[in-house]
């Protein structure tokens, strides 16, 4: 499950944009999506990656664009040729505006024939989508055999809570 903005006291959220700017200008980058990944731990943060590029499991498709008041991919975009990103609007994330996902796993092996329950999840206040991973007819097996078909779908919800979005993922679940 992954939850944008993370729930972190201020203290920590300085800590994390503290460090994070500082990778930045050591490492030179101007325009480029960049994803800086850490962890928080009682210390404080701790880096663990960095990459130019952007981040992945719908997070620039779905989380970033839901919560930002600029053209994220927009400014993506024109980052990855070079240039001063162009958005209308800073990339800056208003209060109470928080967006998630959560992959919907399953615990069984075979082939995947149906994904129930879909019209009653659109009725969920704070719905966004639902995408399902997999085709009818599509083997499933588990882990180690196979780490990828086991995920069914993928469910995006938003809310003006870390915790409204966290109970929504769970209701449409």
């Amino acid at each position: 499950q992954h939850i944008f903005p993370a729930n972190l006291s201020p203290p920590q959220w300085r800590d994390c944009i503290s460090c994070a700017e500082r990778i930045v200008e050591k490492a030179g980058v101007v325009f480029s999506p960049f994803q800086i990944e850490g962890f928080i731990t009682e210390r404080g943060f701790v880096f663990l990656e960095m990459a130019a590029r952007t981040a992945g499991d719908y997070n620039v498709t779905h989380l970033l664009p839901a919560v930002l008041e600029g053209d994220y991919l927009v400014d993506c975009l024109t980052a990855f040729v070079g240039e001063e990103p162009i958005g209308k609007k800073p990339n800056k994330i208003p209060d109470q505006t928080f967006a998630g996902t959560r992959y919907l796993i399953t615990p069984h092996e075979g082939e995947f024939k149906e994904l129930i329950g879909i019209e009653e999840a659109q009725r969920i206040e704070g719905f966004q989508h639902l995408y399902c991973e997999l085709q009818p007819g599509q083997a499933v097996r588990q882990p180690p055999a196979d780490h990828f078909s086991s995920r069914v779908a993928s469910i995006f919800a938003s809310g003006r809570t870390f915790e409204s979005v966290a109970q929504r993922l769970r209701q449409i679940e």
